[in-house]
């Protein structure tokens, strides 16, 4: 089992987050980093714990410890976050 480690925030600016993507949806929620809209195509996912503070392993439960459950995380936040590549799992279809 993975131990837990602190959860990267780097938001992303203003213009960055509101812009619309070529074909965004409804469906596409911010990457838990930089708050950029992310396709849930293909989304890599994470677990968020301690109220988005800390990233847990998937597999563990962490019962009521603030847990936020999967959250996305973008492909640039990931090239630039190599120790979350552990972490990730692929969105459930």
């Amino acid at each position: 089992m993975l131990p837990a480690i602190p959860a990267p925030y780097e938001p992303a600016p203003r213009s960055l987050r509101e812009a619309r993507r070529p074909g965004q949806t409804g469906d596409w929620y911010p990457c838990f980093v930089c708050q950029v809209p992310c396709n849930p195509k293909g989304a890599k996912m994470v677990h968020l714990c301690g109220g988005g503070s800390l990233v847990r392993d998937p597999q563990e439960d962490c019962g009521s410890d603030g847990c936020l459950a999967g959250y996305p995380v973008g492909p640039n936040c990931l090239r630039r976050h190599p120790e979350l590549k552990p972490y990730v799992s692929r969105r459930p279809s």
